[in-house]
C-alpha cells in the first residue's frame, strides 16, 4: 500500500516534468482558438484576436526558457522551435492578415509563391512540431531527472 502511494507520487511528479506551464499552454490555445472563431462571428477579428495568442504564446515560451537555469540542448531545441515557429508562421500571418484586411485568407498571395491558405497549412504544421518539439524534450529532460 506505501509502495503504491510513492508510485503514485512519482508518476505525478514525471507528469508535471513532462507537461510544464509551456506545454499546457500550446495544447490548450488549440481548443481556445476554436472557441475564439466559435463565438466571433467575424473571421477577421476572430483571426486577428487568435493571431495575438500565436504571437505571445512562441515569445511567451522563449522568455521563460531565458529564464530557465539549465543550459541544455532540449532547452535549445524548444527556444529554436518557438523562433522559427514566430518567425515563419505567427508574425507572416499576422502582417498579412492586417495589411490585406479587405482580403480574405484564400485570396492573400505570399510573393506569389504561398497562397495564404498554403501558409496556415504550413504553420499547422509547425505549430504541431513546436508541440512534438517540447513534448520530446520534456521527456527527455524528466528520464535525465530520474
Amino acid at each position: 500500500m506505501v509502495s503504491e502511494k510513492f508510485q503514485k507520487i512519482g508518476l505525478l511528479k514525471l507528469l508535471k516534468q513532462i507537461f510544464t506551464l509551456e506545454l499546457l499552454v500550446l495544447l490548450l490555445w488549440v481548443p481556445c482558438v476554436i472557441i475564439i472563431f466559435k463565438f466571433i462571428q467575424d473571421r477577421k477579428i476572430a483571426g486577428l484576436v487568435a493571431g495575438t495568442g500565436f504571437l505571445f504564446i512562441p515569445l511567451f515560451n522563449i522568455f521563460r526558457e531565458r529564464l530557465s537555469l539549465a543550459n541544455s540542448s532540449s532547452r535549445l531545441a524548444r527556444v529554436f522551435a518557438s523562433g522559427v515557429f514566430f518567425l515563419l508562421s505567427a508574425m507572416p500571418i499576422f502582417l498579412f492578415r492586417i495589411f490585406n484586411w479587405d482580403k480574405s485568407l484564400e485570396e492573400i498571395s505570399i510573393f506569389g509563391i504561398l497562397s495564404g491558405r498554403q501558409l496556415h497549412s504550413l504553420s499547422n504544421i509547425l505549430f504541431v512540431g513546436m508541440i512534438l518539439v517540447y513534448l520530446i524534450t520534456n521527456i527527455v529532460d524528466a528520464k535525465k531527472a530520474k
